[in-house]
């Protein structure tokens, strides 16, 4: 029985992520999230309603910040692999708590090749068929939606 862990798996920290596979990666996190929110909202609606009118009570507030943390949690494992591609250390990936700082740091980790050959967190990681599509469905939608933001902030200015 082997007990070492893959590092191909994307929820394991250790090894890289290529581009694509980042992006891959965090499209389908997110798209899981937004399911299990829906069927949250879609099965308990008086639940939900409960939390928006409770939502000053600091022990809820306390329970929410918890979750939220825990939910931060594959993020950074994501964006760490992405920065051991380019020979980062992946201690790196906590300066997106900053807010601002978080935006240019998710753009130069979308931006910055990674090293072609191996480098000290192991040989590059082809991308799964399957994260290549998350990521063009992910990046044809954010193209579709800036492009109907220049054309709505033309009504405002």
């Amino acid at each position: 029985m082997n007990n070492s862990p893959n590092i191909n798996s994307g929820w394991n920290r250790d090894g890289r992520f290529n581009r694509m596979s980042f992006i891959g990666w965090n499209t389908f996190y997110g798209l899981m999230l937004t399911l299990v929110m829906l069927v949250i909202v879609i099965m308990m609606p008086n639940t939900m309603n409960a939390l928006m009118a409770y939502a000053e009570n600091p022990i809820l507030q306390g329970f929410a910040l918890g979750f939220n943390i825990l939910l931060l949690i594959p993020l950074m494992i994501f964006s760490a692999r992405r920065l051991h591609d380019f020979n980062m250390s992946g201690w790196f990936a906590l300066l997106q708590l900053i807010p601002l700082l978080n935006i240019i740091i998710f753009i130069a980790i979308i931006l910055i090749p990674g090293t072609a050959t191996a480098n000290q967190y192991g040989e590059p990681r082809e991308s799964k068929t399957w994260e290549v599509v998350l990521a063009f469905l992910f990046l044809g939608l954010f193209f579709l939606i800036l492009v109907n933001l220049l054309f709505t902030l033309k009504y405002f200015f």
